[in-house]
């Protein structure tokens, strides 16, 4: 790992968005042991972090970013935050290491990615990637970074229309239902499905929430 670039007597500073209160805890605990480490904004999903970051005076130097959140998961506000605010690293945090997760998020511009079961490993991972490196946890190696960066590993992308699908898919309505909600016909439901069953390699919508959910593609409420 390389050292930080930063002035020793400047605390990195690190935006949080955590919607987990017993995580949000534990990390804010494991932050103040440190004093070359400062929190400058906590928040409970994406949305509400990237309102913080328009109002911020200065962007953070690194986001601590759940995936699964309501209202906007880590998923989507990834690459706004990386598009909108380019020099800020991300560490992605996950109850979960599936594969899909971690190749979504790094194609998406992730600095790094912890397992929420690693969390003692969390300054190790802020230090590499405020030095302009990066953070690869058991579950996310160089190998498979450098091949997702190499555009050796393609990851399925999931439109706007098939994550608003996957979302009513995690209820109980029905498919008609569904389309109705959508202001789409049945059939058209069944397009965005099959496409979604062919991306994530399975055949049905009980394996389709499986998937979404293992992954943390969706937050249930």
């Amino acid at each position: 790992m390389m050292n930080s670039g930063k002035d020793n007597n400047i605390p990195i500073q690190i935006a949080i968005a955590e919607d987990d209160a017993l995580h949000m805890n534990i990390l804010e605990r494991l932050l103040q042991t440190h004093k070359d480490l400062m929190i400058v904004i906590k928040c409970v999903n994406g949305a509400e972090l990237i309102a913080h970051l328009e109002q911020a005076p200065r962007p953070p130097d690194i986001c601590l970013l759940d995936i699964s959140m309501p209202v906007m998961t880590g998923y989507e506000a990834l690459p706004i935050i990386k598009k909108r605010w380019p020099a800020i690293k991300v560490l992605v945090l996950s109850s979960y290491s599936k594969d899909y997760s971690i190749l979504k998020l790094l194609k998406e511009g992730a600095s790094g990615f912890l397992s929420k079961q690693h969390l003692n490993d969390l300054r190790t991972a802020i230090l590499a990637i405020s030095g302009n490196d990066y953070y690869y946890s058991k579950q996310a190696g160089e190998d498979i970074f450098l091949q997702v960066k190499n555009g050796k590993i393609i990851v399925p992308d999931i439109s706007d229309k098939e994550m608003e699908l996957l979302r009513h898919m995690c209820s109980a309505d029905s498919y008609e239902e569904i389309a109705a909600k959508m202001f789409i016909s049945r059939r058209t439901v069944e397009i965005h499905r099959d496409k979604l069953f062919k991306k994530f390699n399975v055949n049905s919508r009980h394996g389709l929430i499986m998937f979404a959910l293992q992954n943390e593609i969706i937050a249930l409420a």
